[in-house]
């Protein structure tokens, strides 16, 4: 699919923004964030609803979703003060204003140059972010929704990478241990007697040894910090097919979710959030349905996750139609609470695993309904660990 807009075209096919048949250079990020931008232009798209399919949940700063906004905007030719296509709607989000024009890329591919024809090729191995703008369903594993790894082909007069040391020179990060084994070669060593070759190859692994676990040391931290999330197994494709014919039954609109697991040292009140609950026969009064989907937790006592209205029943309090929305909510004890510019959530556990969600509006009105376990973390641990043990 090709978007059309002013003298711009954003191929979500091949991931490319183009200003007439000039290539405009983007981040990954950035791409994915004006797709979604203009792939739902039709409405106002809240901050909470970015940052759950932009950045997969994770909880990020305002400033960095400040820059975000800056850069999508430089890209296409708009600023803050201008805002001629990303409108900032107060307290609610953005929305992609400009009129849009869309193509089948077969009907475009013909008259643009190809990507390879303009000498851009990336190395091999090169990753990029693949389009988060999904249909509503489940996706079980990661597949594209972190990285694709795209393998570009390597020129002819690449170096072959099966002989990287063919020439016989020790490569770069080897050399200061090279040049430590030459200079005690050339005296006597604490061991005794002139280094022989033997002893200078166990001198030069031992020193490499150092290395790799001082730098494993030093690093791995940093590394772990920045590993993508870690989509929990437990949550299996027969749970998916049973969320999604409840949700199919309801008349729920699923939205696409993973269950992220949480970390190893979360304790067991947090990790009591994660789940799917559902309600059995809706409001009261209404009988509209609502469904609540808590797909990850952080040790900051937040929770990440959707709640799904059905559509709306003649005696329900707001007839806005069936949909769902993102929230970041705050933990306290044996709540999770959230609100906007429209009303305050609170959302209490049962010892049972039961919960009871409560709205109120600020007109003054209120509500709660109970919501039924579909398939919740620590239980699906617990069944983990009970046939762990009887194996």
């Amino acid at each position: 699919m090709i978007y059309l807009f002013e003298d711009y075209s954003l191929d979500a096919d091949c991931r490319e923004l183009r200003r007439g048949p000039e290539l405009i250079a983007v981040e990954p990020q950035v791409f994915d964030f004006l797709q979604y931008l203009i792939s739902n232009r039709e409405r106002v798209v809240s901050k909470d609803e970015l940052i759950a399919v932009v950045w997969g949940g994770r909880i990020v700063s305002e400033s960095a979703i400040s820059s975000r906004i800056t850069a999508v905007r430089h890209a296409v030719g708009d600023s803050g003060e201008a805002q001629r296509l990303i409108r900032t709607i107060a307290r609610k989000g953005l929305r992609f204003v400009a009129a849009v024009r869309e193509e089948q890329r077969s009907a475009k591919a013909d008259l643009l140059p190809r990507r390879d024809e303009q000498n851009d090729a990336a190395p091999v191995g090169e990753t990029s972010h693949s389009s988060v703008n999904q249909a509503p369903g489940y996706i079980s594993r990661p597949n594209n929704i972190t990285k694709l790894v795209q393998p570009r082909v390597a020129t002819q007069d690449a170096a072959p990478a099966s002989q990287p040391f063919s020439d016989g020179r020790v490569p770069d990060f080897l050399q200061p241990l090279q040049r430590l084994t030459a200079r005690l070669s050339t005296r006597r060593s604490l061991l005794g007697g002139d280094l022989t070759g033997r002893r200078r190859v166990w001198l030069a692994a031992g020193g490499l040894a150092c290395l790799v676990l001082g730098a494993t040391y030093l690093l791995v931290p940093l590394w772990a910090h920045h590993l993508p999330p870690r989509v929990s197994e437990l949550f299996t494709e027969a749970d998916a097919r049973r969320v999604a014919a409840i949700a199919a039954d309801k008349q729920l609109p699923l939205p696409a979710f993973q269950i992220i697991e949480p970390a190893r040292d979360a304790p067991k009140g947090l990790r009591r959030f994660v789940g799917v609950w559902v309600s059995d026969t809706g409001w009261p009064n209404s009988n509209r349905q609502l469904m609540l989907i808590v797909t990850r937790v952080d040790q900051d006592g937040f929770a990440i996750g959707y709640a799904v209205d059905g559509p709306p029943q003649p005696l329900s309090h707001v007839q806005s139609p069936a949909g769902f929305h993102s929230f970041r909510a705050r933990i306290s004890g044996p709540l999770l609470s959230y609100g906007n510019e429209y009303d305050e959530r609170v959302v209490s556990f049962t010892p049972e695993n039961r919960a009871v969600f409560h709205k109120k509006w600020r007109d003054g009105f209120s509500g709660s309904v109970w919501l039924a376990p579909v398939w919740t973390l620590i239980d699906a641990e617990s069944v983990a660990d009970a046939n762990r043990v009887a194996r």
